[in-house]
């Protein structure tokens, strides 16, 4: 049975690219609504059956107390894109591995239907925490994974990824994590999944660093076939985060930096060039920095979902609101300024975390959770100024029709 949880009324708009493709946005609420130890946060979004008409979306508590301080797994779902069920935690994981110091927690959760086995297929990063270690819990991590068979209505439990000891140009292979990577589906089945690492260096840091791997997926298990090239920068964490899609007959790989955002691209989707920074195609770099961006791919051409400086958004950390679409130039590698569109707008709040999803080349889902700062509360002299600009914990899925 399914209820409405806290549904708005859709916004609708459309807005005309210069390459002749209209793009229709429809921006929908999942949930809405402030509690008092919480946000939710982490929110991504498939579409999932037959005709892709039935939507998830996963998403994470995040205690006010601390940084990265995740609670464990929630989903809801829709069958008619409107009405979405109450926000259910994820039972297989609400024991795992927990005692009152130490526990783990399945998050960065990126779900996305795959074909073959008819299944929900969630990647992502398994948090290790020490609960005593505040603010800063988090003392290793790992790349986990679990299903959702919409048949039976059952989750699996959490998988843990293996993976040989080095990429193929030879760097060990240390704390992997698929957290908030958008892989890609080969038409046999097999995927290929973006996969982040830390790597040590000469000066004795460790800094991210990313590859990708092609794997097996019977509807069960992720097995491991075979990693491509490490993808390194010796600054700031490192480059990470990724995320692939294919586009014609070439494999692109978005990737987060502190200082900016890049990409990567590859003939056999698993070993890269050396990443460019993005850039707009008049010359100006892009502007997004220290987050995630996300691709649609589809017969209207290359697109990249992101955020950026540059917007009247001064006041957002990190800029990480409004997300942004645009068309991709496939051939220079950057972004075409005049078909940038906003699809989910700015409340004071950042957008960062997000996921995208392409439904049969006509149209696609973002999904995200609008959140500000742990540290500022209800209490807090701060927050007036962003609920007045319309925060409240709302988790968004916006819709894009392509014409």
């Amino acid at each position: 049975m399914l209820f409405a949880w806290g549904v708005l009324g859709a916004c609708k708009s459309e807005q005309h690219n210069k390459r002749g493709t209209t793009l229709q946005v429809k921006l929908d609420t999942i949930i809405t609504g402030l509690n008092s130890d919480f946000v939710w946060s982490q929110a991504f979004a498939t579409a999932f059956g037959k005709n892709q008409n039935q939507y998830l979306v996963t998403m994470s508590k995040q205690y006010t107390e601390g940084s990265d301080n995740y609670g464990n797994l929630f989903f809801s779902s829709t069958l008619d894109g409107e009405s979405w069920s109450m926000p259910t935690a994820v039972q297989t994981l609400a024991n795992h591995h927990k005692s009152k110091r130490f526990d783990s927690i399945f998050s960065d959760v990126y779900p996305m239907w795959h074909g073959r086995s008819k299944k929900v297929l969630c990647t992502g990063k398994i948090f290790y925490y020490n609960r005593e270690q505040m603010p800063d819990p988090e003392v290793g991590r790992g790349a986990g994974y679990v299903t959702y068979d919409p048949n039976s209505l059952k989750w699996s439990k959490l998988e843990t990824l293996e993976f040989p000891m080095n990429t193929s140009n030879g760097d060990t292979i240390y704390r992997p994590s698929a957290g908030c990577s958008q892989r890609f589906d080969l038409e046999n089945g097999e995927i290929l999944l973006p996969i982040m690492f830390e790597k040590g260096w000469d000066d004795g840091n460790e800094r991210n660093a990313s590859f990708v791997a092609r794997c097996n997926f019977d509807g069960q298990k992720i097995s491991v076939i075979e990693v491509g090239n490490s993808i390194v920068m010796n600054s700031g964490r490192g480059i990470y985060e990724p995320s692939i899609t294919k586009y014609k007959d070439t494999y692109y790989l978005t990737l987060r930096t502190d200082h900016s955002a890049y990409v990567a691209v590859s003939k056999d989707g698993i070993n890269y060039d050396d990443p460019v920074e993005w850039k707009f195609t008049d010359g100006r770099v892009l502007g997004s920095y220290n987050t995630q961006q996300h691709w649609v791919s589809n017969s209207h051409g290359l697109f990249l979902v992101y955020t950026r400086r540059g917007a009247g958004n001064d006041h957002v950390f990190r800029h990480r609101a409004p997300l942004f679409m645009a068309q991709v130039d496939p051939e220079l590698l950057r972004v075409m300024p005049e078909t940038e569109t906003i699809i989910i707008p700015e409340r004071g709040a950042r957008l960062g975390n997000f996921s995208t999803y392409g439904i049969d080349g006509s149209k696609a889902i973002i999904a995200t959770a609008e959140r500000i700062e742990t540290n500022v509360t209800k209490d807090s002299t701060e927050f007036p100024k962003v609920k007045k600009l319309g925060y409240n914990n709302t988790l968004f899925l916006s819709t894009v029709s392509f014409e």
